[in-house]
């Protein structure tokens, strides 16, 4: 009995040991937990990314890319810096959108565009369409954009000015909005 009387205190520090070591080298659950839940409602951020949209068929709607793309959370809106959208439709011919930077909707249905804004429509056999603002917001899925801000408008030699725009990219119906005035020149 004698012989195993230091066993007991051997004992006594390797149960301790065991007990409060995984505490120390691992958070304990609670904070495990926290953390999890934490990391679930994080955001994501890239550099040059491209989102494209798709049809039922499988072909691109429209392609958005921006230099760097940053969402706070998952039911944020995310925010673009020079942002680029381009919607690809051979019968009707081809938008380009650009600005310094860009909010897409946390519901992902429309774009904001902000600061330095430019639309570019091409189309075969034909002078391209610039369109230039400080703000434009467009739908994604109807294809129309609006903005009050002033408006210049390109096309050809034609050059138009107004207070404000709403435009349907599909059916190329411009209104213009505030007062405005325009130069065409043959």
């Amino acid at each position: 009995m004698r012989q195993l009387w230091w066993l007991l205190p051997v004992l006594i520090i390797a149960g301790l040991w065991t007990w409060l070591a995984p505490r120390q080298l691992h958070p304990d659950a609670a904070a495990s937990e926290a953390s999890a839940q934490t990391a679930d409602k994080l955001g994501f951020a890239a550099l040059d990314a491209e989102l494209i949209e798709t049809g039922a068929d499988g072909a691109p709607l429209y392609r958005l890319r921006a230099q760097r793309i940053a969402q706070q959370r998952p039911d944020a809106a995310v925010e673009l810096d020079s942002p680029q959208l381009s919607y690809d439709d051979r019968a009707r011919g081809q938008w380009t959108l650009r600005a310094t930077r860009g909010t897409l909707s946390a519901d992902r249905h429309s774009v904001a565009f902000d600061g330095e804004v430019q639309a570019r429509r091409t189309m075969p056999r034909s002078q391209p369409l610039v369109l230039r603002t400080a703000t434009l917001q467009v739908d994604l899925q109807s294809r129309v954009a609006d903005t009050a801000a002033p408006v210049d408008i390109e096309w050809g030699r034609a050059q138009l000015h107004a207070g404000g725009l709403h435009a349907d990219m599909v059916s190329g119906l411009f209104v213009l909005n505030g007062t405005g005035h325009g130069q065409l020149r043959y």
